[in-house]
């Protein structure tokens, strides 16, 4: 939790700082346009990355934690790709989808579950070239017993030394990224039984690999389980 309010206060704190300068900058500097451009734009932009921050933190707040159910593996891919369809359409992205016959139901809380398969494909698709693809892939694994959701992309990887950290708060090698989503996305995983797990792909690109079980969890928490 203290590495959490720290990392918040940082990333609040340094937009906070360029908005101060601008605004102390400001009367002697109000004359000059070129300033009052440049300055104002980054002020605005500074402005929207903390309120980006605040409405990814409020909305992983909102993410229920029991309930589980069975659920269709294909229905939970669709409700995540309906979520970042705008993305999807933006980037010209093609979703290629796996899905092996005959897959058992998965117990997870549809929602929560949604919303991590669908932060996993926003990750991917803000790593993928303009009008590349992205592959969902579904299979039972007879060792684990369970479903694995796999979401590649063909972006330039993680770098080994980056693979241990990619789930930790505020950590992000993208240019504009705040570093909450793949830890939201950890944190849904542990809530929910879920593993999940990230390695890089040969020749290039990363996969998210999502361990989804096929059991009700222990201790009976199925509240609006349905047969």
């Amino acid at each position: 939790m203290g590495y959490l309010a720290s990392g918040l206060a940082h990333h609040i704190n340094n937009p906070l700082a360029t908005i101060n300068t601008f605004l102390q900058l400001l009367p002697a500097k109000y004359d000059d346009p070129d300033f009052r451009e440049k300055y104002y734009e980054l002020a605005l932009s500074e402005v929207e990355r903390i309120r980006g921050l605040v409405r990814e933190i409020v909305e992983a707040a909102k993410i229920p934690t029991g309930g589980s159910k069975p659920q269709r593996v294909e229905d939970l891919l669709q409700l995540a790709e309906k979520a970042v369809c705008g993305e999807i359409k933006a980037k010209g992205v093609k979703i290629e989808k796996k899905i092996a016959n005959g897959l058992p139901a998965v117990w997870v809380q549809p929602q929560a579950a949604a919303c991590l398969l669908s932060t996993l494909l926003q990750n991917a698709i803000s790593f993928s070239p303009e009008g590349g693809k992205v592959e969902v892939r579904a299979r039972y694994d007879d060792g684990s017993g369970k479903v694995i959701a796999t979401v590649r992309d063909w972006g330039r990887g993680i770098p080994p030394e980056n693979l241990e950290k990619i789930f930790e708060p505020f950590f992000s090698t993208a240019a504009n990224g705040l570093g909450m989503g793949l830890f939201v996305a950890a944190r849904i995983a542990d809530l929910q039984g879920i593993e999940i797990t990230a390695e890089n792909k040969k020749p290039k690109g990363a996969a998210f690999n999502v361990a989804l079980p096929v059991e009700p969890p222990a201790g009976g928490d199925s509240r609006g389980a349905t047969t």
